[in-house]
């Protein structure tokens, strides 16, 4: 395997691109509440963007066929009748056809191997966007943005919920919950309709025969929902960069997510297996390679929304961009590396477990397909501006 850890050149687009946002009173006002105003001006004084991907070429990837440009077409109709079912009274159509759009991109690209008409690619499908929408609500601006506030108490009052819910064990539709809450659930109806839409998702991944992936996934709505409300606030992240990176890593759940993916394709890993310390440290891997591409290729969105980038917190605590992204890039270099080199010893002792062999592949495939998913959807900003240098396994 030829590992390519050169090259890399990362800059960020100038206010004239038609992606970017800097352009705009609105959110101008807002950045400055948040960031320096020297962190704003370096990014809209560097020139078009240009991000070179030191990894290599999966197995497995996405080629788009004549028959993927059918299906994809009818998968979107499909995934924005379920939006507009979930969410219709409460968000826009506008959003919801953006959503449509860019989950339906998000699982092509990130799920290599499904099969596009399966009901287990539809549950996936499903989820993704839930996911989206819940990762808006957290993180992006609201009406009052340009003032520096940010919505705030959506994290508990959803954590509530899907804990009451999950201890009814799914039977009820409307569990028992306090006036508070209900309140709660009233001021901010997007709340309730995503924690339906989630409780829904999860009750057909169970069908399908997903239980352990619906468990997998309600762990990690119920923990991003309590960092997105108390780890923002945290001093981790201007004190402490490579716990934040931690923490970051955690909240993004790429291991979760690669396992849907797994078991959409029938990947089915023993207990023991997943205990063995090397595919703990293999998944732990897969989270930092999976946060670093987000935060270092999302960066530009990030800034103009307000999102959680440890990237951009230390330009705040009074780094320069080329510094953070110095550091950052050889972190990321190091994370493949590691990454890598922990592949080939779970290869090298398990090469004969075929349901091994196969997260293998699909976790290449789906950290490789993050970064496909940005050069290919506009929910990134980076819509055609990756370059992507490879060496072959």
């Amino acid at each position: 395997m030829e590992r390519v850890q050169k090259g890399l050149d990362y800059v960020i687009p100038p206010s004239s691109r038609p992606q970017s946002s800097f352009g705009s009173r609105e959110k101008q006002s807002w950045i400055n509440s948040y960031f320096p105003q020297a962190v704003a001006d370096s990014l809209k004084k560097l020139g078009p963007t240009k991000v070179t991907i030191p990894y290599y070429t999966p197995k497995n990837m996405r080629q788009m066929t004549p028959t993927d440009e059918i299906a994809i077409p009818r998968m979107r109709r499909r995934f924005k009748s379920f939006l507009t079912q979930s969410f219709g009274g409460v968000v826009s159509q506008e959003e919801i056809s953006k959503v449509a759009e860019y989950g339906v991109d998000f699982t092509y690209w990130y799920y290599p191997t499904g099969p596009i008409d399966s009901p287990q690619y539809f549950a996936v499908t499903k989820m993704c966007g839930i996911l989206f929408i819940l990762d808006d609500l957290f993180d992006v601006k609201d009406a009052n943005a340009e003032e520096g506030h940010h919505k705030s108490g959506h994290a508990s009052v959803m954590r509530l919920l899907l804990d009451k819910w999950h201890k009814s064990n799914g039977e009820t539709d409307t569990p028992e919950i306090s006036v508070e809450l209900e309140q709660s659930l009233k001021e901010v109806p997007l709340l309730a309709c995503i924690c339906v839409a989630l409780r829904d998702t999860l009750k057909s991944l169970d069908r399908l025969g997903g239980r352990e992936p619906a468990r997998k996934m309600y762990e990690y709505y119920m923990f991003r929902a309590y960092f997105a409300e108390s780890l923002r606030h945290s001093r981790v992240y201007s004190v402490n960069p490579d716990a934040a990176r931690f923490f970051t890593g955690e909240q993004l759940a790429m291991t979760a997510v690669i396992g849907l993916f797994a078991w959409g394709d029938g990947i089915r890993l023993s207990e023991k297996f997943k205990m063995h310390p090397l595919f703990v440290r293999y998944q732990d891997m897969a989270k930092m390679v999976g946060v670093m591409q987000n935060d270092m290729v999302g960066l530009e969105r990030d800034l103009v929304n307000g999102e959680i980038n440890h990237v951009i917190t230390q330009m705040t605590a009074g780094k320069t961009l080329d510094e953070v992204l110095a550091r950052e890039i050889k972190l990321h270099e190091q994370d493949v590396e590691e990454h890598l080199v922990l592949r080939e010893e779970i290869m090298a002792q398990f090469k004969d477990d075929e349901e091994v062999v196969k997260y293998l592949e699909i976790t290449d495939a789906t950290l490789y397909g993050q970064l496909k998913m940005m050069d290919k959807c506009t929910r990134n900003s980076m819509m055609g501006r990756l370059d992507f240098v490879v060496g072959e396994e």
